[in-house]
Order: C-alpha cells, then structure tokens, then sequence
C-alpha cells in the first residue's frame, strides 16, 4: 500500500545518517521537513484504502502502525474499521491506548500527578495550579525535542514573569544523561522523571507513544493546546497573555 513512501523514507534515513556522520547540524534540521511531506503522503494514502477497505486486515494494521500519535484524524481512521478487529485482542488493547490519549485533548481537565524531581523530591503538578502551564514530554537521547528546546528556552524568558511555568516530564532511564541535557540545554524549569523510560508513569497515564508531546493548560486545568512545535507555543501564549 506505501512501499513507495516506505521506499522515500528510508533513503530519506541514510540521508540523515549522512548528514548526522558528516556532523551537518543545519543539513540534520532541514531534514524534518522532509520526513514530515513523506509522513503527510503515507497518511493520505492510507486514509483512502482504509475508507475504501475497513474490512481489510491491511487496513486494521496499517492503523496499528500510526497509533503512536492519537489525534482527531487518528480516530476517523479507528472508526472505520471493522468490529472484528475493534473487538480481537490487539484491538482492546489499542482502545484502552485510545482512553488514555483522549485525556490530552483540547478541552480536558489536566488529570493530577506528580513525580520526583532532579534531587529526588516529589513534586505535585497541582503546586503550579492557577498558572498557564506547558507538559513537555521529552528525553535527552530524543533529537527533536533537543532541536526543539530553544523555542521552548525563547518562549519561557519572554513569557515567564506573566503567570506561566514549565514542566518537563523525561523519559530517559540514565538520571545523569538527563541532568546532563537539562544543564547543557539551559532548562531553568520543573524538571520530573520515574527514570523509567517508555515506562514512565506519568507519560503511561496519558498514552504517551511518542516524543517530543506538549500539552498547553490554562489557569483553570483545561488543555488548550497540544503539540505545538517552533514558534506554535508563543502564538499560543501571546493569544491569552500580554507582555508588559
């Protein structure tokens, strides 16, 4: 059904292999666009022969392959398919990851929790109530969110005096590997973690399967957005906030 796009994907892999050996870090940053058309095209494409073939086993596994992001789009593919699948064991399964997603929809309150911080003290999210807050989901070893954290480091110092906080939830499993790219990284926020990798709690209570994953929450516990990217999360910010 893809093995065009697939065929596109991989050469797009040694490229940035390539590029990564050769240590061309602006080659390395241009190549996420280039990932991101291939992955549009893949969607497109499945979206039809899953409309035209609910019935079809190809279909039912082909959606297996992209729950790692669960989203509007994601759902009108799910419900497509046939009941025989929802109602197998691996379909279950993937309505119990479904639930969990759901909780970091536009619109839902932000379900507590907490986790120990970088010197080993729990920290309840709830302590930032009140506040505009950002749940980023991350790690040290995620190359995207590295890429991404000096839009993150832009938008903390210009909007940090104005009601707004940072939590960052790592699912690294090296505590010194996280540390280490907070340091290096500059980020002067909450930091928590299990360390237990794709097994960390908090990241399992919301069906995380993939990073980099921000939630955006208002003073009042409702998400109004997630996953922003680049320049995404100050356009949100300067939506509901002023700078003085």
């Amino acid at each position: 059904m893809t093995e065009k796009q697939d065929n596109k994907y991989d050469l797009l892999v040694k490229e940035f292999m390539a590029l990564r050996e050769a240590k061309d870090n602006e080659g390395i940053k241009n190549m996420e666009a280039k990932f991101e058309a291939v992955d549009l095209e893949k969607k497109v494409i499945l979206k039809k022969f899953v409309t035209d073939k609910p019935a079809s086993f190809i279909s039912f596994s082909s959606v297996l392959e992209i729950s790692y992001m669960i989203d509007d789009e994601f759902l009108t593919l799910y419900d497509l398919l046939d009941p025989l699948y929802k109602s197998s064991e691996r379909g279950k399964e993937l309505a119990s990851q479904i639930a969990k997603s759901k909780k970091t929809f536009v619109g839902q309150p932000l379900e507590s929790f907490s986790q120990k911080d970088t010197t080993g003290v729990e920290f309840s999210v709830t302590s930032l109530s009140g506040k505009y807050l950002l749940i980023d989901f991350w790690a040290s070893w995620c190359g995207p969110c590295r890429r991404e954290n000096p839009n993150i480091v832009k938008a903390y110092n210009a909007y940090k005096d104005q009601n707004f906080e940072i939590i960052d939830v790592s699912l690294d499993c090296k505590k010194e590997a996280w540390i280490a790219a907070i340091i290096k990284d500059g980020l002067i926020w909450h930091h928590v973690s299990d360390p237990k990798g794709w097994k960390n709690e908090v990241s399992e209570m919301f069906g995380i399967r993939s990073i980099p994953q921000k939630l955006l929450v208002n003073p009042e516990g409702k998400i109004i957005a997630r996953n922003i990217t680049g320049g995404e999360l100050e356009l949100a910010l300067n939506k509901h906030l002023k700078i003085n």
